[in-house]
């Protein structure tokens, strides 16, 4: 993995100027050698696949993945440590065009009830947590802990992506995780804003 990454995946990350494309080609790599192998994926969320949804409205020092599958994440982990350095519970890599965001492995199972989205990254694809379920994460997160920067992921993916959610469903899940009064909140805060 390490020798492919090396001679062939290094080579083209350094043609991709766009910091965070890196990132994305990078994981959707790791994403087929994963499916290629039989061993499972990765599903892209938290602050940086909220970066990604908002066109880098908002900016992660971080990578939060979740690395499903049996022996996954020893694979990933083991592949990383090769160039990384590791810091909680995450890598940072030691590659100059990786160096900007840690790699953190967050969980190895994902949990929501929607599956996630398939973005395509050139010849690759890489899933990442839907919009509809990142709004009520950070919903959660903005009632539960007052966590104003969470409330602020919420209403930026709310406020780019309000045209094309699933509002029923997100509605569903707002009442299901007992944050539907913080969406209507939300939803005052694009109104006035409009």
């Amino acid at each position: 993995l390490y020798r492919v990454f090396h001679s062939d995946v290094l080579p083209r990350l350094a043609q991709i100027a766009d910091e965070g494309r890196r990132y994305l080609y990078f994981l959707a790599w790791l994403n087929r050698e994963l499916i290629d192998r039989g061993l499972g994926r990765i599903i892209l969320t938290g602050g940086f696949a909220v970066e990604v949804y908002t066109g880098r409205v908002y900016r992660t020092m971080d990578v939060d993945i979740i690395v499903e599958g049996t022996g996954a994440r020893e694979a990933i982990e083991l592949f990383l440590k090769r160039f990384s350095e590791s810091i909680g519970r995450g890598y940072l890599p030691k590659y100059e065009l990786l160096q900007l965001k840690s790699i953190d492995i967050v969980s190895t199972v994902y949990t929501k009830p929607a599956q996630p989205t398939k973005i395509v990254v050139g010849e690759l694809y890489l899933y990442v947590e839907t919009v509809e379920e990142l709004i009520v994460t950070y919903l959660a997160g903005w009632k539960f802990w007052g966590a104003t920067e969470d409330r602020d992921k919420a209403l930026w993916l709310y406020t780019v992506w309000k045209d094309r959610i699933d509002l029923g469903y997100l509605e569903e899940r707002a009442r299901e995780e007992s944050v539907y009064g913080y969406l209507e909140e939300l939803r005052k805060m694009v109104a006035q804003s409009i």
